[in-house]
C-alpha cells in the first residue's frame, strides 16, 4: 500500500472549505492592515502546498496563529490586544459560534518615554537583564498590577519593577525568614491551627479569611490588578502590623508561662504564610514555590487546592475596627516622623474624634504602643476639633486660603488631635483648625 505524504494529505484536505477559510482571512488581514510584503512571501509557497490560488492562500498563517481551522475553535479564556477584531470575526463567520467565553484585553506595552518598543532603538532593558537582576516573579508582578491588564497602555519602567521587588517581594521573604528564624530558635514545628485565641491572632485569621475571598471573587471576575492590590494591602497588615506588635511574643524567652501564647503565635503565623503562598501562587509562582515548600515540606504549591475562606474564623467587625485603628495609628506616625516628633519621644495624650470612636475602645492599648503617648481619649465631637476643607490638586495657596476662610464646609467625619511635649500638636486630615494651640499639623489621609 503506498504512503500517503503530508504533503499529499494536506492537499486532499483541501477544499473549498478551506479556500473560504482562508480566503477570508486574507480580506481580514488586509482590513487590519497587516504587513502586505508578508502576504506576497507566505502566499506563493502556501498556494503550491494547497493547489489553491494566491489570494486564497494569501493569510493562512493568520487563521493558524489562532488556532481557527475547520471545526476548530478557541478555549474558554482568552488574552489579546484591543483592537484585535479578527478571532471574534472569523469565528463568527465560519462557525456562527462566540470565539472565547472570557477574555482580558490589554493594551500596548510601552518605552519610559512613551515611544513604542524598537530594538532598533534598544528603548528597553532586556528581559533576561530583568530576570537575572529584579526575578522574573518581579516582572509578572509589575505588568499584571498595572492597568495593562484593564486595556491601558503602560509605560515599562525599571523603577516600577524595583518598587515590586522593594514593596512585595521584599516584606513577603521577611515574614517568611521572621516566622523561620523563631520557630527554629524555639525549636518549634508550627500546625495549620485557626483556633487561636488572642486578639492580634484572631484579627490576622480573619483578614487572612478576608484576603481569601476578596482575591477569589477578583479572580472569578479575571480582575488582576484588583487581586495584586488586594494582596499587597494584606502584606501591609501582616507586616506592619501583625509581626510588629506581635515581635515580643517571639523574641520572649520559652518558659512555662508563656509555652501557650508563644504557640499560637507560631501557629497562627504559620497557617497565615501557607495560605497566604497559595493565594499569591498564581502572581508570584517561583517566591511561592520557594516559601511553600520551605513551611510545609510537600508538595509543590501549585498541586495544592485554592484556599477555602471556610476553614478560617470569620469576624468582620474585628477586622473593620483594627484596620481603622492602623489608619489611626499610621497617620500619627508620620505626622510625628514629618515634623522631627521621634517615636520615643513620649505624648502626654492623645484625643481620636469620629462617628462611633468609642468602638475601638478595647483596642487602646494598642493604639498607646504603637504611637507613644500616655493616654487616649475617644470621642464624638468632631466640632470641637477641626471643620472640613476642601484642597483641590494644583491650586495656589492664595486660593485655597481663600476657600478656607469661607463658612460653608460640612464637618470632616473625623480627626485626631494630640497634646505634645510642650506645644498642642494637632494630627487632621485636611482640616483647618479652630483652636489656638501651636504647632498645629495638616495631612491628607483619612481615619474616620
Amino acid at each position: 500500500m503506498q504512503s500517503t505524504t503530508p504533503t499529499t494529505l494536506r492537499r486532499e484536505a483541501a477544499g473549498p472549505g478551506v479556500a473560504m477559510t482562508l480566503g477570508l482571512c486574507f480580506i481580514v488581514a488586509l482590513l487590519e492592515g497587516l504587513d502586505l510584503q508578508s502576504i506576497g512571501v507566505a502566499a506563493p509557497r502556501m498556494a503550491r502546498e494547497f493547489g489553491l490560488s494566491v489570494g486564497q492562500m494569501g493569510l493562512a498563517f493568520s487563521a493558524g496563529t489562532f488556532g481557527l481551522l475547520p471545526g476548530a475553535m478557541l478555549g474558554g479564556r482568552l488574552a489579546d490586544r484591543i483592537g484585535r477584531k479578527r478571532v471574534l470575526i472569523l469565528a463568527t463567520a465560519l462557525f456562527d459560534r462566540p470565539a472565547f467565553q472570557n477574555v482580558i484585553c490589554h493594551g500596548i506595552l510601552l518605552a519610559e518615554d512613551g515611544t513604542k518598543l524598537s530594538k532598533k532603538l534598544r528603548n528597553y532593558t532586556e528581559p533576561t537583564e530583568i530576570f537575572d537582576r529584579q526575578g522574573a516573579d518581579a516582572l509578572r508582578w509589575y505588568l499584571m498590577s498595572a492597568n495593562i491588564v484593564r486595556g491601558g497602555d503602560l509605560r515599562i519602567s525599571d523603577r516600577g519593577i524595583d518598587d515590586v521587588v522593594r514593596q512585595v517581594m521584599l516584606p513577603i521573604w521577611n515574614a517568611y525568614s521572621f516566622f523561620t528564624l523563631y520557630a527554629n530558635v524555639d525549636g518549634h514545628r508550627a500546625e495549620f491551627r485557626t483556633d487561636a485565641t488572642g486578639l492580634l491572632d484572631r484579627y490576622l485569621l480573619a483578614k487572612t479569611r478576608a484576603m481569601v475571598e476578596a482575591v477569589t471573587e477578583r479572580m472569578d471576575d479575571y480582575d488582576l490588578p484588583g487581586a495584586t492590590a488586594e494582596l499587597q494591602g494584606f502584606i501591609d497588615a501582616l507586616n506592619n502590623w501583625y509581626i510588629r506588635r506581635s515581635r515580643d511574643r517571639f523574641w520572649a524567652k520559652a518558659s512555662a508561662a508563656n509555652e501557650a501564647d508563644k504557640r499560637d503565635a507560631h501557629d497562627t503565623l504559620y497557617t497565615v504564610l501557607v495560605t497566604f503562598a497559595r493565594t499569591a501562587a498564581p502572581f508570584l509562582p517561583m517566591v511561592m514555590e520557594e516559601v511553600h515548600g520551605g513551611l510545609t515540606g510537600g508538595d509543590s504549591v501549585h498541586l495544592s487546592d485554592w484556599p477555602d475562606p471556610a476553614e478560617l474564623p470569620a469576624d468582620p467587625d474585628l477586622v473593620a475596627r483594627m484596620d481603622r485603628l492602623r489608619d489611626v495609628a499610621s497617620t500619627a506616625l508620620r505626622l510625628r516622623e514629618d515634623h522631627g516628633l521621634r517615636v520615643r519621644l513620649p505624648l502626654a495624650s492623645l484625643t481620636v474624634a469620629g462617628a462611633d470612636a468609642e468602638s475601638l475602645a478595647d483596642l487602646v492599648h494598642l493604639l498607646v504602643d504603637e504611637v507613644n503617648v500616655k493616654s487616649v481619649e475617644m470621642t464624638d465631637d468632631l466640632e470641637a476639633h477641626a471643620t472640613f476643607r476642601l484642597q483641590p490638586d494644583g491650586l495656589s495657596n492664595l486660593l485655597l486660603d481663600a476657600v478656607g476662610r469661607l463658612d460653608w464646609c460640612p464637618h470632616l467625619r473625623a480627626a485626631i488631635v494630640a497634646q505634645g511635649h510642650h506645644a498642642a500638636v494637632r494630627l487632621h486630615v485636611g482640616l483647618v483648625d479652630r483652636g489656638r494651640g501651636e504647632g498645629v499639623l495638616d495631612d491628607h489621609v483619612g481615619v474616620g
